[in-house]
């Protein structure tokens, strides 16, 4: 397993040859072997014998949401769910992303 930041950068080749670098999260595959990297690794409240869930949940109005599910107690639920959110929060600046907040003008004629 590695012990490497949350999310790292993986060149990829896509359509028509052309490379794109891909933001990949611990938690997904690498490759194409079934072992998982997980960023969770020394969390104790996370449940090790159920596999992670990452899927791209909804494409919205103005965004792409992708949902990261791991699976623990429900009383740990709350606490892991803050600390994660907090933690993606954290790292997408460290790694060239940035998280666009709904903005609303408002005109005004008189």
């Amino acid at each position: 397993t590695s012990k490497g930041p949350a999310f790292f950068k993986q060149e990829r080749i896509g359509l028509n040859g052309m490379p794109f670098t891909m933001l990949k999260f611990r938690t997904m595959r690498i490759h194409d072997d079934s072992e998982y990297v997980q960023t969770v690794e020394n969390d104790k409240r996370i449940i090790k014998d159920q596999e992670p869930l990452i899927v791209l949940s909804e494409l919205a109005d103005s965004s792409v949401n992708i949902m990261d599910r791991v699976w623990v107690k429900s009383e740990d639920f709350l606490e892991v769910k803050f600390d994660y959110n907090e933690k993606v929060y954290s790292e997408f600046p460290k790694n060239g992303l940035s998280i666009p907040f709904p903005q609303l003008d408002v005109n005004v004629n008189k």
